[in-house]
Parts: structure tokens; C-alpha cells; sequence
């Protein structure tokens, strides 16, 4: 599968998800970076709702293979009268006929992380961005370290980056509140579509996306670790009210986390907080079949006694002293209530 899967995103879900920090926008500079005609839709966005937004200013640039293979540079200072069906080039000659406005052919293909992009980042105030989901965590940490607002589009694997993990837990990001789902997706080869999500340091209400834990803990229905203390849970709507210790979550728990609420300590594989049992386990292969492959305590992996009610793929490991049979954990993250 190629690793340059971008997103598709229409009019209408942008609106419904940019209206949500409509007072953000007020007197501020917006700059659109557009990889392809897909990020067009946000290009409309803030020339149909310049006046809504009491924008000071919207700056967008485009690379060169937008419709007629021309990159611009464009200038909106007005309203453009436009919607949802513009083309391209028709939505070029409608902002170019207000001599408030200015579009610039570019001699040259403009890349984000070229000086002229940061220049234009430096001085704009709210940065949109779309980006191949290839090179998200560079784009996200250029726009994290120019300490503006931003809202860029990533998938959920985006979660599994350490980097990104620590935003998350320094509050320097958060997601928005829509998703980017399937049906929205769009990827040069066909491939497993996933669920897109926007990262901002924007203001957003928590606690209307937070899920409050209604359910009670039982020893049967939560499995402990066998090299961590702490227990796994197995979806977001799961995570126990009365738990107080740690707990390994899904990933996408970071979409609904609540700082008030929830500690973010560390991704499952944080080798410091793994404990040495001193098992040793011979490695199955996916069936679950015996392979000659030997390691202690998991390997460095979150491991726990496989029970076939939760676990819908085979074993991982055989203890060789006494024949339990162990799973392991794959990308989660570990929080605790405070």
C-alpha cells in the first residue's frame, strides 16, 4: 500500500466543523496551504464566509497540479461570491475580478516546508492544512513549533506517533469535532480506508465530546497484565467508573480525552513501566501454532492470559513451565482517572 493517502473532505463537513470556532477567526490571517485540488473546498470555505468570519484576510497556495497544472499564490481581502459547485478556475476569475483581491501565477512549485511557505506561515495567524498522510507528524511539528493556531487532518494512525502523543499530553493539541469517515476518503490505490480526524490547538469544548464512564469493574470482565500492572480495556464506552489504577484504552480515546478527567501516562510500549516476570515464552505463529522462537517476558510487549471470550485472534505465546497461553497487546495508550 503507498503511503500517500489523503483525504477527501467536502463543503459542507468543513463548514459544519470550522463554524464550530467561528469567533477564532475574527481580525485574524488565514493561510491554506493546498497540496491538491481536494483541499479547493477550504479555499472556498473562507472566500464564501470572509464577511461571517470577519476575516482580516485569507492567503492560499496552491502547488502546480490544480486543474490546469499552474500553482498561485491568492490573496482574498473581500467576500467572493462563489459556492459549493465553483471550479477552480472559475473561483480564480471570481476573486481576481475584485481589485481588492490578488492571484499570482507562481514561476515556480511552492512546497510547504520551502522558505516561502514559512514565510507565509509566520505571518498569518490561523494555519489550515491537509496534508498527504506521508509526511503529517513533519507538517504538525513545523506548525506546533511556529506557535500559531492550526488545524490539520491526519488519520488515526497519526495517534500511534510518540511526538503527537506528547502534544496530546502537554495540551499543545487536540482533535476537533467531526470525523473524516470512509465515505470520505481518498487514496491514489485502492486500500483500507480509515477515519480521519483534525488536530488543532483551537478551542474546543471537551467536555461535549468527553465519554463519561458509566460501567462498574469486574475482576472477570477486565483482564490484569502479567508484565504491568494495570488492566486492558477494550473499547472507549468500556473504561470503568470505579477503576482508580492504570488502564491500557484503544488509541482513539485521545479523541474523546478530557484533561480534567483522565491522566495520559505513556503508549503500551513504554519499556520503563514494564516489569520483569521472568517467563519464558515460546512465540506462536499467527495460527497459533509452536514456532523455536524463545523470549522472556513477552519481549518487551504488554502480554496477558489469552481468553478466547475477548480475543478474537490466536495466542501469542506458551509459557513453557506450565503451558498458559498469553496474547499481546497491540498500540494502545495507558491512562488513569485522577
Amino acid at each position: 500500500m503507498r503511503n500517500d493517502k489523503k483525504f477527501y473532505v467536502n463543503y459542507h463537513l468543513i463548514k459544519s466543523e470550522l463554524l464550530r470556532y467561528e469567533k477564532e477567526f475574527t481580525n485574524k490571517s488565514v493561510f491554506c496551504f493546498c497540496f491538491d485540488e481536494k483541499d479547493l473546498n477550504f479555499i472556498k470555505f473562507f472566500a464564501m464566509n470572509f464577511d461571517r468570519l470577519n476575516l482580516k484576510k485569507l492567503v492560499a497556495l496552491t502547488k502546480g497540479n490544480l486543474t490546469d497544472g499552474q500553482g498561485y499564490k491568492i490573496e482574498v481581502l473581500s467576500k467572493v461570491k462563489c459556492d459549493e459547485n465553483t471550479t477552480f478556475l472559475e473561483l480564480i476569475q471570481v476573486i481576481n475580478a475584485d481589485v481588492r483581491n490578488k492571484v499570482l501565477l507562481q514561476d515556480k512549485e511552492v512546497g510547504f516546508f520551502t522558505k516561502e511557505c514559512q514565510t507565509l506561515i509566520e505571518n498569518s495567524d490561523i494555519v489550515i492544512l491537509n496534508p498527504p498522510q506521508k509526511i503529517f507528524k513533519p507538517c504538525l511539528l513545523t506548525l506546533t513549533s511556529s506557535r500559531k493556531k492550526y488545524l490539520i487532518i491526519g488519520d488515526e494512525k497519526a495517534f500511534l506517533h510518540k511526538e503527537v502523543f506528547e502534544l496530546f499530553k502537554t495540551s499543545q493539541t487536540r482533535t476537533g469535532y467531526t470525523k473524516i469517515c470512509e465515505k470520505n476518503f481518498s487514496t491514489h490505490k485502492k486500500s483500507p480506508a480509515g477515519t480521519g480526524f483534525y488536530f488543532t490547538n483551537l478551542y474546543v469544548d471537551n467536555k461535549e465530546k468527553a465519554v463519561i464512564p458509566y460501567v462498574n469493574y469486574s475482576k472477570t470482565e477486565y483482564l490484569n497484565f502479567e508484565n504491568f500492572d494495570g488492566i486492558d480495556v477494550f473499547s472507549v464506552e468500556l473504561i470503568p467508573k470505579d477503576y482508580d489504577g492504570f488502564m491500557c484504552v484503544p488509541l482513539d480515546f485521545l479523541d474523546v480525552f478530557d484533561p480534567e478527567r483522565f491522566l495520559l501516562i505513556s503508549h503500551c510500549d513504554c519499556q520503563a513501566l514494564l516489569q520483569k516476570a521472568q517467563k519464558k515464552l515460546q512465540v506462536l505463529d499467527k495460527f497459533g501454532n509452536a514456532t523455536k522462537v524463545f523470549v522472556y517476558d513477552g519481549d518487551g510487549v504488554l502480554y496477558r492470559k489469552y481468553n478466547p471470550k475477548f480475543d478474537k485472534t490466536p495466542p501469542c505465546f506458551k509459557d513453557c513451565d506450565t503451558g498458559v497461553l498469553y496474547t499481546k497487546v497491540y498500540p494502545k495508550i495507558i491512562i488513569k482517572k485522577i
